[in-house]
């Protein structure tokens, strides 16, 4: 019976890019994580049917992470930097360690730093796909 309950997910983070040569390193300190994909969808009416009709086109992904923040995690760093420089960094959004998901060169889109009244900090960041080297690709 699988285990269906317990977390098995995982998001890593290369900054030189899914191409590059420093290699995909986890984020371990990460609360939450999201991966959406939506396919955009044109009309495409037909006669003789009251339903309306269309084609589907490309898929649009969005990841976003909750990471507690660590001055030292040079995974942070790297994701910080991409967003300040307007770079990017490889991301794989995975259902687990060899498991099958979204691997992308990907734009920091948003990077938020929150503090809470307890001082944990945590920063909100938001992965789109661009195309580098190499082309999105879920695997």
């Amino acid at each position: 019976m699988s285990d269906v309950h317990s977390y098995k997910g995982r998001l890593e983070i290369q900054s030189d890019g899914v191409g590059g040569v420093a290699g995909f390193t986890e984020l371990t300190l990460i609360g939450s994580a999201r991966c959406n994909m939506t396919r955009s969808y044109a009309n495409a009416p037909r006669r003789g049917t009251e339903f309306k009709t269309g084609k589907t086109g490309q898929i649009e992904a969005t990841i976003t992470a909750a990471i507690t923040w660590d001055d030292a995690d040079t995974v942070i760093a790297s994701i910080v930097t991409a967003f300040t420089s307007n770079g990017y960094v490889g991301v794989k959004f995975l259902d687990q360690e060899t498991g099958e998901g979204l691997t992308a060169d990907c734009v920091v889109t948003q990077a938020e730093l929150t503090q809470d009244e307890d001082g944990v900090q945590i920063l909100n960041v938001e992965f789109r796909p661009t195309f580098i080297d190499t082309a999105p690709a879920w695997a």
